[in-house]
């Protein structure tokens, strides 16, 4: 016969069987639970995979079109900068050929001598002596030359063939080589102790310039046939481009060397000089004159002339624009003295004057 079991045990097993049965409950919620995570997982990162490969795509797209659109605008930003359609694919011809040259010549390529040939040989195509290509070096003597300076020792120079050295044909008073004690016929055989003999005008140039500011040691054949080593100055000069004097019967004579940066304002304190040492009458020399600045050339003619059109240019799209002189002018008797090197504003300065009716030439 079975006991009969206690009240209070029977309700703690009771109770122990529902907490195992909220347990299992519990469990196979959270299982639900987590399966659904699971799904929604998968579901979500094959979704996610597809939206970063649509998005990489996009981001693709994107930045091809960005690319294109700024290699577009590049392209077209240097197609303008070279004028033209024709202009870009000529400027590409010549990068073309450039890079040929640096893949293929077995030798060495100087990329100096080969752009500044091509350089040259492009403006020298357009057949007008008046155009032409200049290296930055040059370029920087051109605008000392144009302001009336240069850069050296203060002497003229030219190929001595019997010593293939560099015989001196003016020394300008005042001037470093002067002061030095160089005198026109000597010869410069040596600068700062290197030969001459295989350099041409410009090389002898470039290698006094290089010591601008400072002294340099020219190796000179004096007249007398001794060698001597000079120490003379390298530094700007300032050149005088009109000189003048008083010629007999009152005539006033003035030498115009070049119409540079100047040369206008001196020709005019010339005139006034001569004027009032009484000159009745003057006579301009421009003979071996290159010419100059047009600036220079109107002030000047517009001092001399009266009142009237001094200068008409006509630019590329054929715009006029007209120069005048006012009514105040030298009115006395004039000639102009020129020759086969009068060039440019020379040449338009006694021709000017010749028109007017104001000079003989």
């Amino acid at each position: 016969m079975k006991e009969r079991p206690n009240m209070q045990e029977e309700n703690e097993r009771r109770a122990i069987r529902e907490r195992e049965l909220n347990r299992r409950i519990e469990e196979e919620r959270q299982r639900v639970r987590q399966r659904k995570l699971e799904r929604e997982k998968v579901h979500t990162g094959i979704g996610g995979i597809l939206n970063i490969k649509v998005s990489l795509w996009v981001l693709i797209l994107i930045s091809l079109l960005l690319s294109a659109a700024v290699g577009g605008s590049v392209l077209i930003r240097e197609r303008t900068k070279l004028g033209s359609r024709e202009n870009y694919e000529q400027a590409m011809k010549f990068l073309e050929i450039k890079s040929t040259l640096d893949k293929y010549y077995v030798g060495e390529v100087n990329d100096e001598q080969v752009n500044t040939s091509a350089f040259y040989s492009m403006v020298k195509a357009l057949g007008d002596k008046w155009s032409y290509y200049m290296t930055p070096t040059e370029y920087e003597n051109y605008k000392l030359y144009t302001a009336n300076q240069y850069a050296g020792i203060g002497v003229t120079i030219e190929k001595d063939e019997a010593t293939k050295g560099f015989r001196i044909i003016a020394v300008p008073p005042g001037s470093p080589a002067a002061a030095s004690g160089v005198v026109a016929g000597d010869i410069m055989l040596k600068v700062e102790g290197e030969d001459v003999s295989e350099l041409d005008t410009d090389g002898v140039r470039d290698l006094i310039t290089a010591r601008l500011d400072d002294s340099i040691m020219v190796t000179m054949q004096r007249l007398d046939g001794t060698v001597k080593d000079m120490q003379i100055n390298c530094r700007l000069i300032n050149v005088v481009p009109v000189r003048f004097e008083m010629l007999e019967k009152k005539t006033g004579y003035v030498k115009i060397s070049n119409f540079e940066k100047g040369s206008a304002q001196a020709t005019k304190e010339a005139v006034e000089k001569l004027l009032a040492e009484g000159a009745v009458c003057f006579v301009f020399d421009v003979r071996d004159n290159p010419g100059g600045l047009l600036s220079e050339l109107t002030e000047l003619l517009d001092y001399i002339l009266p009142e009237g059109d001094i200068f008409v240019s006509v630019d590329k799209e054929n715009k006029e624009q007209v120069t005048k002189s006012d009514n105040i002018c030298i009115d006395v008797p004039m000639a102009v003295l020129m020759n086969e090197n009068s060039y440019s504003a020379a040449e338009f300065f006694a021709a000017a004057l010749s028109e007017y009716g104001w000079a003989r030439t």
